[in-house]
């Protein structure tokens, strides 16, 4: 695991990611991970929660920056 992010409005919601490739929507209350999140080539180094929204951003070792929708669980 490289990087986590908690949302600003919904505490209860993190975001890891790391060498697999993946994005992983962790549920605190639960322990247990809601979704993963994949379309990147190689490791996740950065996960970032935009505020005030349900998007997210990540930045990937293959050169690319993408954008996610945590209601549709797509790249945007």
């Amino acid at each position: 695991m490289w990087k986590v992010d908690f949302h600003s409005d919904i505490n209860e919601l993190l975001l890891s990611c790391g060498m697999d490739h993946t994005v992983k929507l962790w549920d605190l209350q639960t322990g247990k991970s809601r979704f993963t999140y994949r379309g990147h080539v190689d490791s996740v180094n950065a996960v970032k929660f935009q505020p005030y929204s349900c998007l997210f951003v990540t930045g990937s070792g293959d050169k690319t920056v993408s954008l996610w929708d945590i209601r549709t669980n797509l790249m945007v």
